[in-house]
């Protein structure tokens, strides 16, 4: 049995939303080396929620994936203001 089927690649956030924007797409293969590419996994999880995502992660986000996942925390986003910070406290 021959599949087919095409292949993209990106290099920066904005190439990857275009190319999702531009089509369907059923699985997403995302290199992620940096923090900031969690970005494109947060664009794709909302936008193209059929969108089946495979995470490559770099060395420096090996251990922190898992620990996001897992860990018992919350989000503070800045800039925060004290009153957040007194429910924390």
């Amino acid at each position: 049995m021959e599949q087919q089927g095409e292949a993209y690649f990106s290099d920066t956030a904005e190439e990857t939303i275009r190319t999702m924007n531009a089509g369907e797409i059923e699985t997403v293969v995302l290199n992620m080396q940096r923090l900031e590419d969690a970005a494109i996994l947060r664009y794709i999880n909302i936008n193209h929620q059929n969108t089946r995502v495979l995470v490559m992660p770099g060395r420096q986000l090996q251990d922190a994936i898992p620990a996001l996942a897992t860990g018992q925390y919350e989000l503070m986003h800045e800039p925060f203001r004290l009153e957040e910070l007194k429910e924390f406290i």
